[in-house]
């Protein structure tokens, strides 16, 4: 990187994601993630030719996308998410519970309940049952958005599904807003 900024390359996210793409494209996967990992620590944000860059360097596997999820997850990437997960809908790879909740995680953290409401709605036709996660994750997106998420506590216990300890703090969070 140091010598592309010497040659005046910009320290844009077109020019990590063109590095990426090139490390990618060579098979070089360590190199990939190398410089995946120091634009993390920077302002820019990944896109979408980032992640591919990064899936064709790293393999095409579940844990691969989920990974890349997580990341989407963290900084709040709903666009991004959404396009991985459409990817993985495409290239046949299945969906785990992880890969939901993180989905799920995304979208809260993008700002898009009403959208998590639709993907938890649809875990259940993919054999995929909702668990604490899953609604501990919901419950802290409605307090984020300003809703009450008396109800979903309620379904939880009509699941069977116990709270644990962030269920009860994202509860406890709400009631307090």
């Amino acid at each position: 990187m140091r010598r592309m900024r010497g040659m005046g390359c910009g320290n844009t996210v077109y020019a990590y994601s063109a590095l990426i793409s090139a490390y990618a494209k060579s098979r070089y996967c360590d190199e990939t993630i190398r410089v995946f990992e120091t634009k993390k620590d920077s302002s820019l944000k990944p896109n979408l030719v980032t992640f591919n860059g990064l899936i064709d360097a790293c393999g095409k596997d579940r844990i691969t996308y989920n990974s890349l999820l997580a990341v989407c997850s963290g900084a709040g990437l709903w666009e991004p998410a959404r396009s991985l997960f459409g990817e993985m809908l495409y290239r046949g790879i299945d969906q785990d519970i992880y890969t939901y909740n993180t989905l799920l995680d995304a979208a809260c953290n993008g700002g898009h309940i009403d959208v998590a409401f639709d993907i938890m709605s649809e875990m259940p036709t993919k054999k995929i049952l909702p668990n604490e996660v899953t609604y501990s994750t919901i419950i802290r997106g409605c307090d984020k958005a300003g809703r009450l998420a008396l109800n979903i506590g309620k379904e939880m216990e009509s699941m069977g599904i116990k709270k644990d300890v962030v269920t009860y703090n994202a509860l406890l969070d709400g009631f307090g807003k």
